[in-house]
């Protein structure tokens, strides 16, 4: 299964009959894989290989230095530096399936998540200025631009699903969403085989689309919604190329007519051959679109025709949210 590949700029410079066409195949991939890839959407190639530049300048830093803007203990959204193994991913593997997993993987990552700009309940812890110059502005810069894109992508759905102009952008318009930069040390292929890590366990995203670039290192997998069980590489020819995935809120508020996308990131393809080896460190930088944080998560209206439903409790966007994050931060690391 090859994800589509769409050009995001028909939306604002196609013809009538070109949109029709996006909104149809965006509709199409989402809802049979939970994902689809975009180019031209808006965001400079230069920027994007800037973000990447500056992700691997923080990750150079000492841990000293990354320490100042470690993520804080106490309940909340994503927030600061994480380091190699914090976050346990496998905590969550299966939540919005309703299932629960017992294996316990540790991930072989580590991470820097920012907010909105003037968040006062859940601020960003940054680095010391003096310590990588400018990378404050910067991040915040690009925050800016996928969350454009992001809002620009519920409005794409919104035409798909059949639904009024701004019925799921209009949620989402505070912009309470994470930007992370991601870092995967280099590791040995028998680690990962051990069944006892992984770059990140498998998963699904809580927030309506996650925005992911990635280097060329490749271990990107989905799972095939057809086939539970099998997953699919997910390749980028290029940094610039923007995947996007649904997540547990769309899921939710669209009673399942789009799912959520189960993925992972293991041994890339073109290793999974080998007993032995040593896999390259990885980037990615993922923008994770949310909903406003006092907005329900039971299905819209809309949606309400389509049958029963398993999202009929009256849950709160943020209530969702944290709770998920708190399972992935198991204590000591959260207190309240």
């Amino acid at each position: 299964m090859e994800l589509s590949l769409l050009d995001l700029s028909l939306y604002t410079n196609g013809s009538p009959n070109e949109c029709q066409i996006l909104f149809e195949q965006v509709l199409l991939s989402c809802a049979s894989s939970g994902f689809v890839k975009f180019v031209n959407h808006g965001i400079p190639d230069e920027k994007i290989s800037e973000a990447f530049e500056w992700s691997r300048r923080f990750f150079t830093l000492s841990d000293a230095a990354k320490s100042k803007a470690a993520r804080p203990s106490r309940l909340g959204p994503n927030r600061g530096w994480a380091s190699i193994g914090q976050e346990k991913i496998s905590k969550i593997t299966g939540v919005i399936k309703g299932e629960t997993s017992s294996v316990a993987i540790e991930d072989m990552k580590e991470s820097f998540d920012l907010g909105p700009h003037d968040d006062p309940i859940f601020p960003t812890p940054w680095p010391a200025e003096s310590d990588i110059p400018y990378f404050k502005s910067f991040m915040q810069s690009f925050y800016d631009d996928c969350h454009e894109v992001h809002m620009l992508i519920l409005q794409i759905l919104e035409k798909s699903l059949g639904l009024e102009k701004g019925r799921l952008s209009s949620l989402c318009g505070d912009g309470n969403a994470e930007l992370r930069i991601a870092h995967y040390p280099p590791i040995e292929i028998r680690s990962i085989t051990s069944g006892k890590v992984m770059r990140i366990a498998e998963h699904t995203d809580v927030g309506t689309v996650t925005l992911l670039f990635q280097d060329s290192v490749g271990g990107l997998e989905v799972e095939n919604q057809k086939r539970p069980g099998t997953f699919i590489p997910i390749h980028s020819s290029s940094t610039s190329e923007m995947i996007v995935n649904i997540g547990d809120t769309l899921q939710r508020w669209t009673n399942e007519v789009l799912c959520s996308a189960n993925h992972r990131v293991t041994i890339p393809v073109n290793m999974q051959h080998l007993s032995d080896g040593l896999i390259s460190a990885r980037i990615s930088i993922g923008y994770f679109g949310k909903a406003n944080r006092d907005i329900s998560l039971r299905p819209l209206t809309e949606f309400e025709g389509n049958g029963g439903s398993r999202f009929n409790d009256e849950i709160q966007s943020q209530d969702y949210y944290t709770g998920i994050h708190e399972r992935s931060y198991p204590a000591p690391e959260l207190l309240t």
